[in-house]
Order: structure tokens, then sequence, then C-alpha cells
């Protein structure tokens, strides 16, 4: 089965919706998202490598982590997380340490 990614970006908002149905019950998706261990081995380019400085996966916890390739540069990203509901949601935000403005992403799953 091959599970297709929809993106959906409204015209005059800031908001990118990126739906994708998987294969997998929805407990072990959202574990994906709060686990370090789990998180840091699909999270980001396969060619870098992932270190995580902070990852609390709680109600008003924090992350950072680092991104590294193989010539040594760094590529560091934080958040927080405003809510962490499993196995149905998380929101929060993801922000990149070398762009100005800050961004939100939210992780919801339903039983399909």
């Amino acid at each position: 089965m091959v599970n297709k990614t929809k993106m959906i970006a409204e015209p005059g908002k800031q908001d990118i919706f990126i739906v994708r149905e998987l294969d997998a019950p929805r407990e072990i998706v959202f574990k994906a998202f709060t686990d370090p261990k789990l998180y840091s081995q699909w999270l980001g380019p396969r060619r870098l490598t992932t270190e995580f400085e902070r990852f609390e996966s709680k109600n008003g916890g924090s992350y950072r982590f680092i991104n590294k390739d193989e010539k040594g540069n760094e590529f560091a990203f934080h958040g927080v997380y405003y809510e962490v509901t499993a196995p149905e949601r998380i929101i929060g935000t993801f922000e990149y340490e070398g762009l100005p403005r800050k961004r939100t992403r939210k992780l919801r799953s339903h039983h399909v």
C-alpha cells in the first residue's frame, strides 16, 4: 500500500497542513513523535545525524536538537510543547534557529 502525502496550503494563511495515512496503530505513530530514541531515527534528512540536547514531550515541555552533516555543519532546532495528549494530538512550535520567525505545528491522529 502506497500512502500518499497530502499538503494543504490555503491562500492568505500561514498554515500548512500535511496529511498522511500510515499503516500503523496511532499509538505507535504517537510514540515515534514522543520517544527521542525513535524520533531521532526518522527526523530530518537521512544523511544527517540527530542529537537531542533536551526532549520533554509533555504539556509545557520543550526540546532542542542539532542535525549534523558529514562535514560537521550543524543545524539547530528548538520548540515548546503546548499540548501533548496521547495518542491523538501534539501542539507545539518548531523553529530553525537560523530563521527569524517561530513556527507552530500540530499533530492530530485519527483512528481509521
